[in-house]
């Protein structure tokens, strides 16, 4: 996305570096669980204990943002990996 905007001279503006489906916490564990052939579990936290642990950081956490990708799209670009877990088990599979 990044290299896209770069060499694209009619991108201008600000844009979201998000994939393209919006995903809770949850969803987001599990894909990358099944993604990486591992177990995980996901275990709700009260929002209280986040604020006492993290302060006003707890937002970021507790309440969305949902932002997303549509501005880039309209410009053109186009993710090798549309689908959330498409894109994580390419990940996993990636050699680092």
């Amino acid at each position: 996305m990044f290299s896209f905007a770069l060499k694209n001279e009619s991108v201008a503006g600000m844009f979201n570096a998000v994939g393209p489906e919006p995903a809770r916490n949850k969803e987001l564990v599990e894909k990358m669980a099944a993604a990486s052939e591992k177990k995980a579990w996901v275990f709700p936290v009260p929002g209280v204990l986040l604020r006492i642990g993290m302060g006003e950081m707890a937002d970021t956490v507790l309440y969305s943002a949902r932002v997303r990708a549509g501005k880039i799209m309209s410009q053109g670009f186009e993710f090798l990996h549309p689908g959330l877990a498409e894109a994580l088990k390419d990940l996993s599979a990636a050699k680092v």
